[in-house]
């Protein structure tokens, strides 16, 4: 494919240089690990009085499920430890104990010594944050298999601002091996809210029937994209695990994931393509 600007105001297309083999997704309900001994208190003491946001009183002293408790989840799930050369987190929200780091973690548990990063702070559409990340290293440090993971955690003791619903993962293993498929990112900047319907229409109309949409929260009360394939909507309470869950469980060959960050005035479309 060669990136053009097209007439809706997007981005050129860019295929990222490896395509997404295998996935897995789990919610988490009750966990283990508490944040209510005296070290992680005074952590989030300090935290939240740099930012002005005020800690709940009583703490939060509910169970939760961190981060490496759901990379370790996902990774059973998917039967085996992959061999990466690449692993990369990303997050809408902080894990749940300081004292623990998932890309720790996952440099200890995956063979071959992976280079391991967090992107932190990624908005409410980390996943073409996640991806493009990803496909940038891959082209630039030769990474041919890639693990990906997305996380969700709603047990912090100060409001986040964003509508958290529970505990969420995704894990993603991408490759550059032959198969078919490819992962597609494209977005337009600058569009506020009474933009999209206008940039949606003009992008939709020129999608094939066959392909299903899956709009994310941002689009929620927006636009109900005109589609005239499938049409999905993302849970809402999880940014960064609903709509790439939403995209994978659809159950479609061919995915074109939207969504539109208010905050930032970014709408974003990853299109998933698989091969077979």
């Amino acid at each position: 494919m060669v990136p053009t600007r097209s007439s809706t105001g997007l981005s050129p297309t860019v295929v990222q240089p490896l395509a997404v083999r295998e996935w897995s997704a789990r919610t988490f309900g009750a966990g283990r690990s508490r944040i209510d001994d005296e070290f992680s208190l005074q952590h989030f003491r300090d935290l939240t009085a740099l930012h002005g946001v005020p800690l709940t009183d009583p703490p939060r002293a509910r169970e939760g499920t961190t981060f490496v408790t759901m990379a370790a989840a996902l990774l059973d799930g998917m039967g085996r430890r992959p061999e990466v050369d690449l692993a990369v987190v990303a997050h809408a929200t902080p894990d749940l104990d300081c004292r623990l780091s998932v890309v720790t973690y996952l440099a200890d548990a995956l063979p071959g010594q992976p280079t391991t990063f967090t992107i932190t702070d990624c908005g409410d559409a980390p996943v073409h944050t996640l991806l493009r990340v990803v496909g940038a290293h891959a082209r630039r440090h030769g990474a041919r298999r890639a693990l990906a993971l997305l996380f969700d955690q709603a047990t912090l003791p100060y409001d986040t601002g964003r509508n958290l619903a529970g505990d969420a993962a995704v894990a993603l293993l991408l490759d550059d091996a032959d198969g078919g498929g490819e992962v597609g990112l494209s977005d337009v900047l600058d569009v506020p809210p009474e933009g999209v319907p206008s940039v949606l229409d003009a992008f939709l109309a020129n999608l094939p029937p066959s392909a299903t949409v899956v709009a994310g929260p941002g689009l929620a009360g927006v636009v109900d994209p005109g589609h005239p394939g499938r049409v999905v909507r993302v849970r809402p309470g999880f940014p960064a695990t609903g709509g790439v869950t939403a995209a994978l469980r659809a159950g479609a060959d061919d995915i074109v994931l939207l969504d539109h960050e208010l905050g930032r005035r970014e709408l974003r479309v990853c299109r998933l393509r698989w091969g077979g």
